[in-house]
């Protein structure tokens, strides 16, 4: 499955990705509610264990370097005072009180740097993905191919008829006959490439309609159609029509075939099998679990989901 981010706002400093983001969204990214563990004693926990390792990457930023300079409060024994002090238990106890206290502290001087984690079905900032099935354009791949086909195959037989230098000679929307077909073509081609991608199919080859090389721009002719459908050309034309397909012998009668005009029509799409998302680290690029969602996902910020 393929993800187009939209990005709806523009931030001069870019959100931080903390340690304890990272952690619970492999925890609990794919839960549809809130966990019912405290996240401050889960975090606790992974660090007293070793699971999670507070110490800053290449590109920490200051977060990460204040978290870092608490981890003495949860795990006194690597701090480099360990052998010159006994701690008592009632002792340990108000360093962990302390952790917790400055640790929230930080996070909330941090807040406008910092993503919030976002569990299934919960409403939160962008970075949501939706993991509903999405079709761009009708779901008829093979129609579209077919289509393409045959702009190729008239295209051909013009060429034969006319001859090379009397096609050029015609043109279409102020466009030559041949660079006009080529635009169909490589619209009609992109729509299958289009269609194909929001089923999840693998692609026909398009090898006997247009050359390799232009792949990435039929995707890209579709993709520009469709952002500007509105103002094409089709929108100000009178789509009534009407044909007498059979009559009578003494002509009394007939039957006809007609188009009164257009109607939106809304319809609905749902995954058979839902599919499974995987969370990828945007730093590591190692797994972070899958899920398999029903409706939306929410990400934590800095990750990817594939």
């Amino acid at each position: 499955m393929v993800f187009r981010p939209e990005h709806d706002h523009i931030l001069l400093f870019p959100q931080s990705l903390a340690k304890e983001n990272v952690l619970f969204a492999k925890l609990y990214g794919g839960l549809g509610s809130l966990p019912p563990e405290n996240l401050m004693n889960v975090l606790m926990e992974y660090v007293r264990s070793g699971k999670i390792n507070l110490a800053p990457d290449p590109d920490s930023g200051w977060y990460d370097y204040q978290t870092y300079a608490l981890e003495p409060l949860l795990l006194p024994e690597k701090a480099e005072e360990a052998q010159k002090l006994y701690l008592t238990a009632e002792y340990k106890k108000l360093r962990i009180e302390a952790f917790k206290t400055v640790m929230t502290k930080n996070r909330e001087l941090h807040a406008k740097l910092l993503r919030e984690c976002f569990t299934l079905g919960l409403a939160g900032e962008p970075g949501y993905r939706n993991i509903a099935p999405e079709l761009r354009v009708e779901p008829i791949p093979t129609c579209y191919l077919r289509m393409a086909q045959s702009y190729v195959f008239v295209l051909r037989e013009i060429r034969k008829i006319l001859g090379d230098a009397a096609v050029e000679r015609i043109t279409i929307d102020g466009k030559s006959l041949p660079d006009a077909g080529r635009q169909m073509v490589l619209l009609l081609a992109g729509m299958h490439l289009l269609s194909a991608d929001d089923i999840g199919m693998v692609p026909s080859s398009l090898k006997d309609i247009i050359d390799e090389k232009d792949t990435v721009k039929a995707g890209e002719t579709a993709a520009d159609f469709l952002a500007h459908l509105r103002q094409d050309a089709a929108y100000r034309t009178d789509v009534r029509y009407i044909i007498p397909i059979m009559q009578e012998p003494l002509g009394k009668k007939a039957r006809y075939w007609m188009t009164c005009g257009v109607r939106l029509t809304k319809i609905r799409a749902e995954y058979l099998k839902p599919p499974t998302v995987r969370l990828v680290s945007r730093r590591t690029g190692e797994p972070m679990g899958s899920v398999s969602p029903t409706n939306t996902f929410a990400g934590c910020g800095g990750d990817n989901v594939t």
